[in-house]
């Protein structure tokens, strides 16, 4: 059984005041055979969830660079 793959991105733009933009996406194959988006989710879907606070970009940045140096 294949899993996809899942593609999550934050980007921030400003500090002053704070706002990122962010994207989370899945992949799916169409009935062709072709590879397509599945289950995507934009900053204005994340804004609504909370999820598109700079505060989050900030966590996931401190959790990647204390996986790599700790």
């Amino acid at each position: 059984i294949w899993r996809s793959p899942v593609t999550t991105c934050f980007s921030l733009l400003r500090t002053q005041p704070q706002e990122c933009i962010s994207l989370y996406t899945e992949y799916d194959y169409d009935k062709k055979g072709k590879m397509r988006f599945k289950n995507s989710m934009t900053d204005e879907a994340w804004k609504s969830n909370g999820l598109g606070d700079a505060r989050v970009a900030y966590a996931w940045a401190e959790s990647m660079y204390q996986n790599m140096f700790y």
